[in-house]
């Protein structure tokens, strides 16, 4: 599964729990905490070698659960995997 570099750089903001403060002629319009969704889907890969997700005769996208935004924990919806930071900034690599 590959990655754009879009979503490379959204997944990379909420691992850093990056604000954004949009500033206009000089005066703080918006700060924004950036949080991860109550499911990501296709984006990153279950690591669990027997997982559904992981068979390539199965087209089935890798979805996840939210448990933790900062530092960013995901459970896979399909074998309850834990996935932790780590092992998502792997897939990056």
């Amino acid at each position: 599964m590959s990655v754009d570099k879009k979503s490379e750089l959204k997944i990379r903001a909420i691992e850093n729990g990056t604000v954004i403060d949009h500033i206009t002629a000089n005066k703080s319009l918006h700060i924004l905490k950036i949080l991860l969704p109550n499911t990501i889907t296709g984006i990153i890969k279950c690591t669990n070698s027997k997982c559904i997700t992981n068979y390539a005769n199965e087209p089935i996208a890798p979805k996840f659960n939210v448990i933790n935004n900062h530092p960013p924990v995901v459970r896979c919806h399909y074998c309850e995997k834990l996935i932790k930071t780590e092992d998502i900034e792997k897939q990056f690599e």
